[in-house]
């Protein structure tokens, strides 16, 4: 017999129980009013007892015991559970505020060498964030082999991936330097710094320089520079191209007059290899077409968390633009310097708001020191040579997060790639070699999301620069490195 059917026949017993007992004689002697009364009374209880049965009594007992000693239990811990729910809440905090990173998979893969760019160079967002352009070589990458490879430029759609547009940029630059400078003699190499949408969507410029191999021992000119402007389809608009004047790689462009003007002065009188101290954030365009930096206030503040901006058709833009941080704790000669130090490089393309004035790169250099740490002295920075790196300040929380979760081996460079969104409220983080790529929250510095990388790996594309970019809206992040072997976009939602 199961559990239930000794349930039922238990139960079917107490039914038998009861239905047995017999009251033969409830009249009792009359007595006076008082009596009756009491009598009454008694007649009415015995009733309403009869009408329950046993198993019923029992369970009504059972429960009122149970509620008497869960009373007397909370009453016992009165005074302790207030610091056990305190405690608790302590404990888990921290996970309560940082919720478990999501996990994105990529939107669309770009495979650049289906379309005939077998080593990538640059590329560039479109300003309503639909396009890329993509600037790359045909055969393999210019530095690596130091001659002359076919250069190649795409555009395609960020949702789909798909090549819409395509042109060979050489013939027009080839044919200009030939023009121009027919005195030059030798083999020209061309090497594509940056690609850029204008602001209107409608042109693409073209930054570059040439260097010349074989030329005879009497060449006085061997190296050139410039700008092609094209619109979407490749067809050139204007083409600007002059010697190189000195070792700089800092070149500004008045497109307008179709000249190299000046490299401009910051405000604070450094150049643009050395642009940052801890007083200054903000890159300015000045009427004349030069750059300068604007003063705000240093450490932790709401200004910090206002956008970093782009530098392409914007009157201003933070100095926070994609860059990687290296931290270096050994010098040439093996000496060991702890905690290292963390150096900060960032090197970009800006376009005025007006179209007229272009620079090929502005560099942004400097260190970070994380308070708490054994500051590094005077002889380490000089052994480390960085002694000439201006000191930044921390910008937010995230970045403060990947700086301490870098570990420098002696004998090792450790060096991370991160992009901050446009409206600077999320930061992106990539150590290469196809391994991770995280987005932190720049308030609280928690991860919010892991982005995985597609499977296909090592598919053919290569190129010199890893590239980790925003599209302008925010909605989109691209990757590109060798070792992933494509151009990878992730749409990114405003939660994460």
């Amino acid at each position: 017999m199961n559990d239930h059917e000794h349930e039922l026949d238990y139960e079917g017993k107490l039914s038998q129980e009861d239905s047995a007992v017999e009251i033969t004689d409830l009249e009792m002697p009359e007595e006076g009013d008082e009596n009756n009364a009491y009598l009454l009374s008694a007649r009415k209880f015995l009733a309403w007892q009869r009408s329950l049965s046993r198993r019923q009594v029992r369970l009504a007992t059972a429960l009122g015991l149970l509620l008497l000693v869960s009373l007397v239990v909370l009453l016992s811990l009165q005074t302790t559970v207030p610091l056990l729910i305190g405690f608790h809440q302590q404990t888990i905090s921290s996970s309560v505020r940082q919720p478990l990173p999501v996990a994105i998979r990529p939107s669309a893969s770009i495979l650049p060498q289906n379309d005939g760019i077998v080593c990538v160079a640059d590329v560039a967002w479109s300003k309503d964030s639909r396009y890329l352009a993509v600037i790359g070589y045909q055969k393999s990458c210019t530095l690596e082999n130091d001659q002359y490879e076919p250069g190649f430029v795409g555009i395609y759609n960020a949702l789909s991936g798909h090549l819409v547009a395509h042109f060979q940029p050489d013939g027009i630059i080839l044919s200009a330097l030939r023009t121009r400078y027919p005195q030059v003699q030798g083999t020209p190499i061309i090497f594509y710094n940056h690609i850029l949408f204008a602001l209107n969507q409608q042109r693409i410029a073209l930054t570059f320089s040439i260097f010349y191999i074989l030329q005879p021992a009497t060449a006085r000119i061997s190296t050139f520079y410039g700008v092609l402007l094209t619109n979407k389809a490749g067809l050139p608009e204007e083409i600007l191209l002059q010697p190189q004047k000195n070792n700089t790689t800092i070149t500004e462009w008045d497109l307008a007059r179709g000249i190299e003007i000046d490299a401009p002065v910051i405000a604070s009188g450094a150049t643009l290899f050395a642009v940052a101290s801890p007083a200054t954030f903000t890159y300015m365009w000045n009427e004349n077409g030069s750059l300068y930096l604007g003063a705000q206030k240093s450490g932790f503040s709401k200004s910090l968390y206002d956008p970093v901006g782009t530098p392409i058709g914007v009157s201003s833009f933070s100095l926070w633009q994609p860059g990687s941080i290296e931290l270096t704790t050994q010098t040439g000669n093996g000496r060991v310097h702890l905690p290292g130090a963390y150096i900060w490089n960032s090197y970009f393309a800006a376009w005025s708001p007006n179209e007229r004035y272009l620079f090929d790169t502005v560099y942004v250099q400097g260190r970070f020191e994380i308070a708490g740490q054994p500051q590094l002295t005077h002889q380490a920075l000089v052994d480390l040579h960085v002694e000439d790196q201006p000191l930044l300040p921390i910008r937010d929380a995230a970045l403060l997060h990947i700086l301490e979760t870098m570990t420098g081996a002696p004998d090792n460079l450790s060096e991370q790639l991160i992009a901050w969104r446009p409206d600077g409220l999320t930061l992106a983080q990539y150590d290469g070699g196809a391994v991770d790529l995280d987005l932190f929250d720049c308030t609280t510095g928690f991860q919010v999301a892991s982005l995985l990388l597609p499977a296909n790996a090592n598919t053919g594309t290569s190129g010199y620069n890893v590239l980790l970019r925003w599209s302008p809206d925010g909605t989109h992040l691209l990757l590109f490195d060798r070792q992933v072997g494509s151009i990878v976009l992730w749409h990114i939602s405003r939660t994460a």
